[in-house]
């Protein structure tokens, strides 16, 4: 239609290499969410092919396999705390619900302790994503939203077109691009939530 006429112009004006058939020919993705309990709770987050949720989910499953209290009060729970995160974020070939299954996360938690912190692979990546809002009215319905371009910086990077703003995503994911193939959908780490305890939402 006229946006994608306009996005089109705009993109190439700028440099950018899009056509029509790109929008015409691109199809969303309905996945499964991913699944898990943790400390009592269940938590969904975002399916294939979005990360993010998975690297939450393994986490929080961590830190209970692990037994870890609360990081602000006790300093050794501070630190199995930064090793859970540094495991969770690290980058691996396990599926994602293979990663947060009970066996995957006995494994892991049984190899963490043995060590005494994170194991490989644990490389923290460099990167940086805006974060999700969430918000309760005073009725405690709650609302999660997302205010984001996914860019570097706000007001510098990035373009608008027709009030919709579009990333500049490839300008600060080359490495992850690097991995893709052609047609391939960038997989995201943002991890929107739902949470439930006795199946009723609380989060």
């Amino acid at each position: 239609g006229e946006w994608a006429q306009q996005f089109v112009a705009r993109v190439s004006a700028e440099g950018g290499k899009v056509q029509m058939s790109d929008l015409g020919d691109y199809q969303p993705i309905c996945s499964r969410a991913l699944g898990a309990k943790a400390f009592g709770h269940e938590v969904y987050s975002l399916g294939d092919p979005d990360n993010g949720g998975g690297t939450l989910i393994e986490g929080l499953r961590l830190l209970e396999a692990l037994g870890v209290k609360d990081p602000v009060a006790d300093g050794e729970s501070l630190y199995w705390f930064t090793q859970v995160v540094l495991q969770s974020a690290s980058s691996r070939n396990v599926s994602r619900d293979t990663r947060v299954g009970d066996a995957q996360i006995q494994r892991t938690a049984d190899a963490m302790r043995a060590k005494g912190g994170a194991v490989l692979p644990s490389e923290l990546k460099q990167g940086g994503h805006s974060d999700y809002v969430v918000a309760a009215d005073g009725k405690g319905m709650m609302v999660a939203m997302c205010h984001t371009i996914n860019s570097m910086m706000w007001g510098g990077t990035g373009i608008n077109v027709g009030g919709i703003s579009i990333p500049d995503s490839a300008g600060f994911q080359q490495s992850l691009l690097a991995t893709l193939k052609l047609g391939d959908y960038m997989p995201g780490v943002t991890n929107p939530n739902i949470v439930l305890k006795n199946d009723k939402p609380v989060l």
